[in-house]
């Protein structure tokens, strides 16, 4: 939705929440790396790391990782 939105402005700032829990490092560089490029420097990432054992289920995964766990991946 982001990438839609840069095409079609020019001025404003593009932002997305993304969680690190559940992501791997490599795919999450690339999708920002393209909002960056196709928004001309315009994206910024909210990075989280989640912490809701529903948020787990979303991701078939039945518990969430320790604490220390999503920091370190982090």
């Amino acid at each position: 939705m982001l990438s839609a939105l840069a095409v079609n402005t020019k001025r404003i700032g593009l932002a997305a929440t993304a969680s690190t829990t559940f992501s791997d490092p490599f795919t999450m560089a690339r999708s920002f790396s393209s909002l960056d490029h196709i928004s001309r420097g315009r994206a910024a990432w909210n990075v989280v790391t989640s912490f809701s054992t529903d948020v787990a289920r979303n991701f078939s995964r039945n518990d969430m990782p320790n604490h220390a766990e999503r920091y370190a991946r982090a």
